[in-house]
């Protein structure tokens, strides 16, 4: 596979993920594009408890940078508590071998806020 392809790939797993799980709530994304069974764990309880203390949530992709195995994304959340919107902004950094997300690194500077 030529590596520009490889490149749009893996940045198409990412915007996948934003689209239909982040935003989307679908869980079975992630049984398709996270490899190994605790990395998918943990990704469905970190989206569930969120989802359990906000009346609705949207992230939004500022920056996507692809380097190499790793997609760098700088994202906006925004974030219904008690009908009040609140704003997070992030980063999550995904490594990606072989088509899925062998390992994800993230950053909320709002995360304590909305899940206390």
């Amino acid at each position: 596979m030529h590596p520009n392809t490889i490149l749009t790939h893996n940045e198409a797993i990412v915007r996948r993920l934003f689209a239909e799980f982040h935003n989307g709530g679908d869980d079975r994304v992630v049984d398709e594009v996270l490899a190994g069974q605790a990395l998918r764990q943990q990704m469905k309880q970190a989206a569930a408890c969120l989802r359990r203390r906000t009346a609705k949530s949207h992230f939004a992709i500022d920056d996507l940078i692809v380097a190499g195995d790793k997609v760098i994304t700088r994202w906006t959340a925004q974030v219904w508590i008690n009908n009040r919107p609140t704003r997070a902004n992030g980063l999550f950094i995904y490594r990606i071998r072989n088509g899925k997300v062998v390992g994800i690194w993230q950053h909320w500077d709002a995360l304590d806020e909305i899940m206390h």
